[in-house]
C-alpha cells in the first residue's frame, strides 16, 4: 500500500475568473458549476463508522470535488477578503442536477437513485468551507472559504432533472449582513 503525502497549497492572489455566473467586482456573491455528482454522507465512511476512515468511493469523490473547486480558488479568496464573522453570514444554495433517466423512475416519480437533499449537503459544505482543506493543494485540498461552516445561516438545496448526460451541482454563495438575522422579529 502506498502512502500519499499531501502537498501544501500556495495562496494565489484573487483574479477575475470568467466562469463565475455573477459579477466578481464586490466579492460578496458568486455561483459556480461543479461537474461532479452528489455524494451521500451515508456512504462517506467504511461501515458507517468514521473511525474506520473514508470509503473508497468517498475518497474518489473528494479528489474529484477538490479538482472542480480548485477552478474557483480566486473566487473563494476574494470572498474571504470581504467576510467579517462579526458582521456577516453565508447564504448557500446547492442545486443538484441529475440526468433525467437517473432522476425519474419509470411511473413512480423521483428515483431512489437521487440522494436525499440533507445527505449530500454536508460533504460538499465541508469541502467548500473548512479551513483544514486550505492547507493542501489539489487533489488533497484547495483554497476554499477557510472558515467554520457554522457561519452558514441559510441553506437551500434542490434536486432536479437535466437533459445533460452527466450530473452536476450548481453552487451559489452569498455574504449577507448578520443584522438581517438578529433584530426585531
Amino acid at each position: 500500500m502506498t502512502t500519499r503525502t499531501p502537498k501544501k497549497s500556495v495562496v494565489k492572489a484573487p483574479l477575475k475568473p470568467e466562469n463565475s455566473l455573477y459579477n466578481f467586482q464586490d466579492h460578496s456573491k458568486f455561483a459556480v458549476r461543479l461537474d461532479i455528482p452528489t455524494f451521500s454522507i451515508n456512504s462517506m465512511f467504511n461501515c458507517g463508522n468514521a473511525r474506520l476512515g473514508k470509503s473508497a468511493g468517498a475518497q474518489d469523490w473528494t479528489l474529484n470535488a477538490f479538482y472542480e473547486l480548485s477552478k474557483y480558488e480566486a473566487l473563494f479568496i476574494g470572498m474571504r477578503s470581504v467576510f467579517d464573522p462579526l458582521l456577516h453570514y453565508y447564504s448557500v444554495k446547492l442545486h443538484a442536477h441529475y440526468p433525467i433517466k437517473q432522476f425519474q423512475a419509470k411511473g413512480s416519480g423521483i428515483s431512489q437513485r437521487t440522494h436525499d437533499l440533507s445527505n449530500f449537503e454536508k460533504p460538499l459544505i465541508d469541502l467548500i468551507f473548512l479551513a483544514k482543506h486550505c492547507e493542501y493543494a489539489v487533489p488533497y485540498g484547495c483554497q476554499n472559504l477557510c472558515i467554520d461552516d457554522k457561519y452558514v445561516a441559510e441553506l437551500l438545496s434542490t434536486k432536479r432533472a437535466t437533459t445533460e448526460d452527466k450530473p452536476f451541482i450548481l453552487v451559489d454563495i452569498e455574504i449577507k449582513l448578520l443584522s438581517e438575522l438578529v433584530g426585531n422579529n
